[in-house]
């Protein structure tokens, strides 16, 4: 079941957001292992363990544990239970404001993803993308849907990306760099003189 107290806590978060005049973009679940994500789901929904990721993992560990992630586009049982909890979110009450979720002008938007990928199972990712926004919309109609797709990587084989075709079903397109981990930029190689440390 759901915790309460971690619940609570994001109530608090909307309610302090609220009080400082900011608004805030509920990100729904993730592709990479750090916060349980695509990976948890069909752990749960199948039984099947993820294969391990440890500090430092390797080429092969990413890979492998990408291929377990993205098991989830294509695991019914899986995106069952993402739904439930979009639901369950979108009608929470707020325990300091008193406002649902879905009708809380402090969320922005509700992103379904933090960089989802499709790697090889593209129709089912698009697939996915849909019905995940579809049930975005009906829960909360009045908020914004993203995906948190990065956008465009290095890799476009590999990840395989599409900008227009990934995002035809939200709201809007939001990207995100990282120019060390892509290899655009090593800070080692910035002239002291220069000022800045990247």
């Amino acid at each position: 079941e759901f915790d309460e107290a971690l619940l609570a806590g994001l109530d608090r978060l909307l309610c302090g957001a609220r009080d400082r005049g900011m608004t805030v973009v509920l990100v729904l679940n993730n592709m990479w292992q750090w916060s349980g994500g695509f990976a948890s789901y069909v752990h749960w929904a199948t039984g099947e363990a993820p294969p391990p990721m440890r500090s430092g993992a390797s080429d092969e560990e990413w890979q492998a544990h990408q291929a377990y992630a993205t098991r989830f586009y294509s695991t019914p049982a899986a995106r069952a239970l993402y739904y439930r909890y979009v639901r369950m979110l979108a009608s929470r009450l707020n325990s300091c404001s008193g406002r649902r979720y879905a009708d809380d002008p402090t969320i922005l938007a509700w992103e379904l993803a933090n960089e989802a990928r499709p790697l090889a199972a593209v129709e089912a990712y698009r697939a996915w993308v849909e019905e995940a926004a579809a049930v975005v919309r009906s829960a909360a109609p009045s908020h914004l849907v993203a995906l948190g797709s990065e956008g465009p990587t290095p890799w476009p084989r590999y990840v395989r990306t599409d900008l227009r075709a990934d995002h035809a079903a939200v709201d809007y397109v939001a990207v995100h760099l990282w120019p060390q981990n892509w290899l655009w930029y090593d800070p080692r190689l910035v002239p002291p003189e220069s000022g800045g440390d990247g």
